[in-house]
């Protein structure tokens, strides 16, 4: 989870360091597209480490444990947690973007909203509370994933309402040679570096 979030906030940064320029001349058109190539550079990411998480959970668990108790937990911990990666990812992007245009704010009371499904569902899973059955460690993941849906929901509406930038889909699909030009350009050396360290 550290090193996913460390590689696609880098991916953000990229964004952020792009998108804020032109905002910062006046210009709101092609940061769209600058957001749409670090929403496809997130989901890369994110599939990558659903499909690594997938295939080798236990082996993953080793690497941080070598308590079968523990990589036994942890593993089913993964089995759930893998399908948050790809939600985190995409939010993480769209939330970059909107502090390019100086939407602060808005990320912050989403990430407060999604901290707090994340705990009253932890307290509800963990330990079956509110009628809600016992799942343990399984719940903690529930809980985690069920914040990120909610984190992403939210983060993906207002982007497509935002009146600073609106998140066209039409410009998704096709940002443009020349931007992503410049994305690379800005965006790699962050990624790895904080892939590296």
């Amino acid at each position: 989870q550290f090193l996913l979030q460390m590689i696609v906030t880098s991916a953000g940064e990229g964004v952020v360091v792009l998108a804020s320029q032109y905002w910062g001349k006046g210009e709101k058109k092609p940061i769209v597209p600058i957001t749409a190539i670090g929403l496809t550079v997130a989901f890369v990411i994110g599939v990558v480490f659903t499909c690594v998480v997938s295939l080798a959970p236990r082996q993953i668990m080793c690497l941080l444990s070598d308590e079968e108790a523990i990589i036994r937990e942890g593993v089913d911990y993964l089995r759930v947690i893998r399908y948050t990666y790809l939600f985190y990812c995409l939010s993480t992007v769209i939330l970059a973007s909107l502090r390019s245009v100086e939407s602060v704010r808005v990320g912050l009371v989403i990430m407060v909203m999604s901290l707090f499904v994340n705990i009253g569902l932890n307290y509800c899973l963990i330990f079956g509370k509110l009628g809600l059955p016992a799942l343990g460690i399984t719940g903690a993941a529930i809980a985690t994933f069920s914040s990120r849906v909610v984190e992403f929901v939210i983060s993906l509406v207002y982007a497509l309402h935002c009146k600073q930038m609106p998140l066209l889909p039409a410009c998704i699909l096709r940002p443009g040679k020349a931007t992503f030009r410049s994305f690379v350009k800005f965006s790699t050396p962050v990624l790895l570096n904080e892939t590296l360290w």
